[in-house]
């Protein structure tokens, strides 16, 4: 997956979108069967196409993970989720084993992230500081253990609202 690569849009996409009168700006989520979401259309596109991982970051209950999975459903790509808060890293690549040749190789659950082509990990602000370390080059390098994820296309990430009331919540 290519990583750091920015997005800007031409001056003319710009003023096309802005010159469009509201009845020609289609929802592209309503075959989704998603509403209300559709501020955040042109971030999505363009992170699937550069294959770019993304951040959504809103209060509990806005339908990010909804949104997220149906998205990948309709893209038809091979989805796992998993809770951060939650997750054991032998739940995220399997169990570890000595190869023949003594290489490491890990014996794949169908939980397992190998073979995925779309990875969404909710909550990862509140998940365990060794659980982070390790997502951090699934996240930034398509890599686990230095073994490449050769089927993955897409990685959002979501996380619930950081501030209540304008205080900051340390959960």
């Amino acid at each position: 997956m290519a990583r750091a690569t920015r997005v800007v849009l031409a001056d003319e996409v710009k003023a096309g979108l802005a010159e469009a009168p509201p009845h020609a700006l289609v929802s592209p989520f309503k075959r989704l069967g998603v509403q209300g979401l559709d501020g955040i259309a042109p971030i999505l596109v363009a992170a699937l196409a550069i294959e770019e991982t993304l951040l959504l970051i809103s209060p509990h209950g806005t339908a990010k993970n909804l949104l997220l999975t149906r998205v990948a459903v309709a893209l038809g790509l091979e989805l796992r989720y998993y809770n951060a808060n939650l997750l054991n890293f032998n739940d995220l690549v399997g169990f570890s084993l000595r190869g023949k040749d003594w290489r490491l190789e890990y014996v794949k659950t169908p939980a397992a992230v190998w073979g995925a082509g779309a990875v969404i990990f909710d909550e990862i602000n509140r998940g365990r500081p060794e659980i982070q370390n390790k997502l951090f080059p699934i996240i930034h390098e398509s890599k686990v253990q230095d073994l490449a994820l050769e089927a993955l296309q897409a990685l959002p990430l979501a996380v619930n609202n950081f501030f209540k009331r304008g205080l900051h919540n340390v959960e």
